[in-house]
């Protein structure tokens, strides 16, 4: 009988955060905010890391843990509209190998400028080390240029060749990372979703004009409202 109770309430529970989830999602108030920046520097001394490193690509750790990551951004300092090639990006655990979340770009439609790749969700569970790897799946494919920010002290925070897991620039990739609440569908300005293989609902990720949203100014009544429905 305990057991029965047990279920039927966690039951409960689970009904009334995907009505509330779904609430907040309908009148676009789920947090979004830039949790990290690591701004470019022009320096075009700085060789272009995506043509120093091998078939596999980049990689970069990110420095923010993983638990509500949304979104990242990196800085493209030069296009390649001619391209024929495609940008591919991955997201993985450090610490159990984990494939998190992956992105695949035509390099011609790529502009200069920040590119934020959203995740279908933030991220929720136990925190993890994120890391990056960014790659071009045509080896004779003209390459954009990724900007890189400040010069990096510790070598684990550089970024490296994806394969070899060395440095192959004394800086850090220039990013942007964005969180939100966990686990909830997060709206990502000017996004590339992801391409993952969860099912896809019109819950998705769309494109939101007048900046990050934030959770003020809502009704309690009407949050009560939604949970009860």
């Amino acid at each position: 009988r305990q057991l029965a109770d047990a279920r039927q309430a966690n039951e409960d529970l689970q009904n009334r955060f995907a009505a509330l989830e779904a609430f907040i999602d309908r009148a676009g108030l789920q947090p979004f905010d830039l949790a990290f920046i690591n701004p470019p520097l022009d320096d075009e001394a700085e060789p272009n890391v995506l043509g120093t490193a091998g078939a596999g690509g980049i990689s970069q750790i990110l420095p923010v843990a993983s638990t509500g990551v949304s979104a990242i951004g990196i800085h493209i300092a030069r296009a390649a509209p001619r391209s024929t090639g495609m940008l591919n990006a991955a997201l993985q655990t450090v610490e159990d190998g984990r494939l998190v979340e992956t992105w695949s770009l035509p390099i011609a439609e790529i502009g200069a400028g920040w590119l934020t790749l959203g995740l279908q969700k933030s991220l929720a569970g136990l925190r993890r080390t994120l890391r990056l790897i960014v790659s071009v799946d045509d080896a004779r494919a003209d390459l954009p240029s990724l900007s890189l920010g400040n010069a990096q002290p510790l070598p684990l925070f550089r970024v490296q060749d994806a394969d070899l897991r060395q440095s192959i620039s004394s800086a850090s990739l220039a990013l942007q990372v964005y969180v939100g609440l966990p686990g909830v569908v997060p709206p990502t300005p000017g996004t590339f979703a992801a391409r993952g293989n969860r099912e896809k609902t019109e819950q998705g990720l769309r494109e939101v004009i007048d900046g990050p949203a934030r959770l003020t100014g809502l009704d309690v009544s009407e949050v009560r409202a939604a949970i009860l429905e």
